[in-house]
């Protein structure tokens, strides 16, 4: 399969890195990044790779409506030690309509939330966000929220589809979400 052929080194590390770019098909790279997504056995530059091919076949930008919902954070090539570039606990991302968005994770008994705004620039197919509190709950007791000092962040979307979103971090890297 191509999935296979790609784990293998069908699809080479993005230039960036030094070496040359093998072009896949969008389908080849979206089925590569679901395999990621699934099985986080895809190596991580090959998953950037995968993802900087589908960027070079996006046609019309992201719009503001294809992010909104629930995004699992499956990868981020932010992270520099490879073996941590899938995120280790399970992360959503939740783009609301009204403008909210939220980071949600659990880690044992307590389930956290960084809450903010965010604001979709359509000519950038970007969204800028910042959380300015956190939820904390433990064993369904809470929440308990904290005010914080926000930091700007962005997301800078160059493919989403149903099932899969693709970004440039603003902490320098790619990002890889899968719908929920």
């Amino acid at each position: 399969s191509s999935a296979s052929s790609a784990r293998a080194g069908g699809l080479a590390a993005p230039a960036s890195q030094g070496h040359a770019v093998c072009q896949a098909t969008a389908a080849e790279a979206k089925a590569l990044l679901l395999q990621a997504a699934e099985a986080k056995d895809v190596p991580g530059p090959t998953v950037v790779n995968a993802m900087l091919n589908l960027q070079e076949f996006a046609r019309e930008p992201v719009q503001r409506g294809q992010i909104v919902g629930k995004w699992h954070l499956v990868f981020s090539s932010t992270i520099s030690v490879e073996q941590l570039q899938y995120i280790p606990v399970y992360e959503e991302a939740v783009f609301s309509e009204d403008g909210e968005v939220r980071l949600q994770s659990e880690v044992g008994p307590f389930r956290f939330a960084f809450v903010g705004q965010y604001e979709f620039s359509p000519a950038e197919a970007a969204a800028a966000f910042a959380y300015d509190r956190l939820e904390v709950r433990l064993l369904g007791w809470g929440p308990w929220t904290l005010e914080r000092e926000p930091k700007p962040r962005k997301y800078s979307f160059y493919f989403a589809d149903p099932d899969l979103a693709c970004a440039h971090s603003s902490g320098g890297g790619e990002t890889l979400l899968r719908r929920v």
